[in-house]
């Protein structure tokens, strides 16, 4: 039975990206996490990776 990922397997997706500065991958996970979880956007781990996505 397939189970689609949610916002907390992205959410660590994200931190994994973060902690191996792939970059690449963390814009994709954003932008999914965007999609899933509108309301959270200005969380610590999305502001951290647009601000260093987009300096």
């Amino acid at each position: 039975m397939p189970v689609e990922a949610g916002k907390d397997v992205y959410g660590a997706l994200l931190s994994a990206c973060r902690i191996h500065n792939n970059i690449e991958l963390a814009e994709k996970v954003v932008e999914r996490l965007f999609i899933l979880d509108p309301d959270n956007a200005g969380g610590r781990e999305f502001t951290w990776w647009l601000v260093l996505l987009y300096r």
